[in-house]
């Protein structure tokens, strides 16, 4: 995304809701937004099952190592 930073993006996909809770995790890992601020409803959009969740967690803990 950075390579694109200042241009509009399209993201497309059958389950937009991954879409805009893997971009809130995005804002949070690489844009230091804070995680408080990010949409109080995302829980309520997307339950990621176990393998997204380690997936999720594999990149948060990779993430804070850095």
């Amino acid at each position: 995304m950075p390579a694109t930073q200042g241009t509009k993006r399209f993201g497309h996909g059958i389950a937009t809701m991954r879409l805009a809770a893997l971009v809130s995790l995005y804002r949070v890992l690489r844009q230091g937004l804070v995680p408080k601020a990010t949409p109080a409803t995302l829980p309520h959009i997307w339950q990621p099952q176990a393998l997204w969740q380690q997936g999720i967690a594999a990149t948060c803990t990779s993430e804070s190592a850095q």
